[in-house]
């Protein structure tokens, strides 16, 4: 059974299915050491201090791609923002006033009433004095 499956995908003998052939064009991701590069960590360890003790030579750099960041943020939203201020366009258009209102334009001042003539009218409950 294990044959056929060999044969079902063009492997001749075990030792192909251990290594894999090159195929043009595809890149094999790099291959991880037990130990390290002593110098690749001086020279990470170079670079982290020179970026931490980096001064104000920096900043401009530094805060266009804050910038740049920050706007393509919001940029990300464009398209639900379009689609909301669509939708409620179409909607106003259909419905008119009836959507959106700002009240009666004769409504005016509330007219006036005399707190003393509100507190001598008697009271819906007879048995409660005044």
């Amino acid at each position: 059974m294990f044959q056929k499956e060999l044969e079902k995908r063009n492997i001749s003998s075990i030792e192909d299915i251990q290594e894999p052939p090159a195929r043009p064009g595809v890149i094999a991701p790099p291959s991880f050491s037990g130990g390290a590069d002593p110098a690749e960590d001086d020279s990470q360890l170079e670079r982290s201090r020179n970026l931490n003790s980096e001064g104000l030579e920096g900043l401009v750099p530094r805060g266009s791609q804050l910038l740049q960041l920050g706007a393509s943020f919001f940029l990300a939203f464009g398209p639900f923002i379009l689609f909301v201020l669509l939708s409620f366009g179409a909607v106003y258009s259909v419905f008119g006033d009836l959507f959106v209102h700002s009240g009666s334009p004769s409504s005016g001042v509330p007219q006036y009433v005399d707190p003393m003539d509100l507190l001598s009218e008697p009271t819906v409950d007879p048995m409660i004095p005044m």
